[in-house]
Order: structure tokens, then sequence, then C-alpha cells
């Protein structure tokens, strides 16, 4: 008698949900956070781009005029991407950090309009900078990102 109470009372919690409502167990996934950036404004991966594009849409429409081999103003070139992803500023600040745009001092005086001198340029190439450097600053690779949505 007593397996036979226990058997039934295991079953009815089994078949009950231990007592749980069905909304329990609903699973709402949570939105991934905006990267780097304009936080009003997130990147979410679409498409493809390349560094290649960044290189003539962002550095040499804006920055080689300045910061070139001949005239690096503050220490900073910006003609290739070793010298982007390598380069730091005169004051040891570094220009990338792969995987974290926020640190990146390239970033930080475009967001911020410290740079360039003519006045700011699009967010979507700022957009576009913060999403190459947060996937890791690939050369070569496409990486994929727009505002949206």
């Amino acid at each position: 008698m007593r397996i036979t109470l226990a058997l039934c009372f295991s079953f009815g919690l089994l078949i009950s949900g231990c007592g749980g409502s069905s909304s329990d167990n609903d699973y709402e996934p949570t939105p991934a956070p905006a990267p780097a950036g304009n936080p009003d404004t997130p990147v979410v991966p679409v498409g493809g781009d390349t560094f290649a594009k960044l290189q003539t849409e962002l550095f040499n429409a804006n920055c080689i005029r300045c910061h070139n081999a001949s005239n690096s103003h503050n220490g900073v070139i910006l003609t290739s991407y070793q010298s982007i992803v390598q380069g730091k500023t005169t004051g040891g600040k570094t220009l990338v950090v792969p995987g974290n745009s926020p640190e990146s001092r390239v970033f930080q005086v475009l967001d911020q309009g410290i740079m360039p001198p003519t006045g700011p340029i699009s967010r979507d190439l700022i957009n576009r900078l913060a999403c190459w450097i947060d996937q890791g600053a690939p050369e070569t690779e496409a990486f994929s990102c727009s505002t949206g949505p």
C-alpha cells in the first residue's frame, strides 16, 4: 500500500510539472548587448564588409592627409593594415585593440568627434569601424555588420 501511494504521488508530481505553471517553462531569449559605439544604434550581423573597403571609405577619405608616413600627426600612421593594427600614438595609446573598440584610440577619437578636424564622419562609418574592431580586426576576412533595425 505504501509503495502504491508513493508511486501515485510521484506520478502526480511528474504530470503536474512539480506544481509550476506552464509559463515557468516558456523561454524567451535575451537580446545580445549592443556592441561598443553609440548604445542607441545596435549593430547586427548582415552582409559582408572588408578592411580594404573600410580603409578606402574611412581612413583614405578622412585621415591619411594628416596621418601618413611623411606627416604622422601624433605619431599616427593610418595608411595600411599593419600601421593601424600595430600602431600607437606618441603617448603610447594603442590604435586598435582587436575585440575591444572602446579601448581602441582610433575608435575613441572618431566616436567622440575629436577627429577628423574637418568635421565628424558618418555614424555608419564609425559603427562599421567598431564592428570591425569588435570582430577581431580581420585583415582579409569579411566581417558582417550594419546598423539596425
